[in-house]
């Protein structure tokens, strides 16, 4: 039986940042400046904006595709990678893997590029994802407390997301998911969908077969 959560809060600084669409500040008569661009503040606000053109400019000058940042003072640095998977951002994701970006790379909490679409499916939806797996993602790597991917796509945070989760849970129980994982507290991905996922989750999940797709051979370093 579904049940109905409010999305997850964890780093909803970073998406409020991501959501605004730029590094902006608005001055009192309504006018907007440019947001300083400090260490601090870019390139992390340019992934979570989804800007290509800025991303892609810091790497031409020399940047760190798996550096790490934070859009504000006293909060957590996470990697880039990690930042554009916040809002799904595919272009972004591209570019930073085409630029040697490390795939499991992960935040203080734990999450990785592919934890955090699979948490936020509502926003992200399936493409960036699908486009991880297919960059060598682990689908079975995990928090700390042992929530995989999976256990994330049979959980939507909203009922809106279902069409996604169901993509998702295809998609990465082809790609070598274990559909028989428990996390710490003991919960399986089945019982997990049965407490907070939909009939049609539920049935995806029963009827998703492994593909078993080689795994990419290691770039050359």
């Amino acid at each position: 039986m579904f049940v109905a959560r409010r999305p997850l809060l964890a780093l909803s600084w970073i998406a409020a940042v991501a959501v605004a669409g730029s590094a902006a500040q608005a001055r009192a008569d309504g006018s907007v400046r440019p947001r300083p661009r400090t260490p601090l503040v870019a390139p992390i606000a340019d992934a979570l904006a989804c800007d290509a053109h800025a991303v892609r400019r810091y790497l031409d000058e020399g940047g760190d595709p798996d550096a790490t940042g934070a859009v504000d003072d006293g909060q957590p640095k996470i990697p880039l990678l990690v930042a554009a998977a916040v809002n799904g951002c595919p272009t972004v994701l591209s570019l930073l893997l085409d630029r040697g970006a490390h795939i499991e790379k992960s935040a203080p909490d734990g999450d990785t590029a592919l934890l955090m679409v699979a948490r936020h499916l509502y926003r992200t939806g399936t493409w960036p994802l699908v486009l991880l797996l297919r960059r060598g993602a682990d689908p079975n790597h995990t928090f700390p407390k042992g929530t995989s991917a999976l256990m994330w796509a049979v959980c939507p945070a909203s009922i809106e997301a279902e069409e996604a989760s169901i993509e998702a849970v295809r998609a990465l129980v082809a790609h070598g998911a274990d559909r028989d994982a428990r996390n710490r507290d003991g919960e399986s991905v089945t019982s997990r969908a049965e407490r907070c996922g939909t009939a049609r989750i539920r049935a995806a999940l029963a009827a998703a077969r492994q593909l078993t797709p080689p795994r990419p051979r290691p770039r050359p370093r």
